[in-house]
């Protein structure tokens, strides 16, 4: 009998801390949704051809005193060919919300079953990008294979891994 009561007691707590973490967890994408540099400006992102935050992506925690969040993917590794948007940094420039700085990161799986990431960085005034440069470097290599990006050559790398057009 005793047994019976330590099982139950056991499932209840369970059954409680899970639920404790879903509603926190609802609560915090609560906060992220009504974020105005959040998904809400995913409309902006697309017109002004800044990668946007994804539907499967969710907010690392909300914190109002500071300005920006980080948004994840549920997934850290992309399948063979695949391109992932792994998280984004959102900065906005002021409490308005208006965009400023966007970090993202994106990984790519070749064939050959190597992973790199891009770590792409700009900035925006006035729904425009001013400025915009990236990092690639294979996940699995050290510092000295990171390869600096701008210009026509990002572009071209954006276009190729079609960034833009993720969903």
């Amino acid at each position: 009998m005793n047994y019976k009561k330590t099982v139950s007691f056991l499932v209840k707590l369970i059954v409680f801390i899970s639920v404790f973490f879903i509603l926190k967890f609802i609560f915090n994408e609560y906060k992220a949704y009504n974020l105005p540099y959040g998904k809400k400006a995913n409309e902006i992102r697309i017109s002004a051809n800044i990668p946007t935050i994804k539907s499967l992506m969710y907010s690392k925690n909300v914190n109002k005193k500071l300005l920006g969040n980080q948004w994840v993917s549920i997934r850290k590794e992309p399948k063979k060919g695949e391109v992932l948007h792994i998280w984004k940094l959102a900065i906005p420039e002021d409490k308005s919300g208006v965009l400023y700085e966007e970090k993202d990161a994106f990984r790519k799986m070749e064939e050959n079953g190597k992973i790199y990431q891009l770590n792409l960085n700009t900035i925006v005034e006035n729904d425009i990008i001013m400025e915009q440069d990236a990092i690639l470097f294979e996940t699995e290599s050290s510092n000295e294979n990171r390869k600096e990006i701008s210009g026509v050559e990002l572009k071209t790398l954006i276009a190729k891994w079609k960034i833009l057009e993720l969903k």
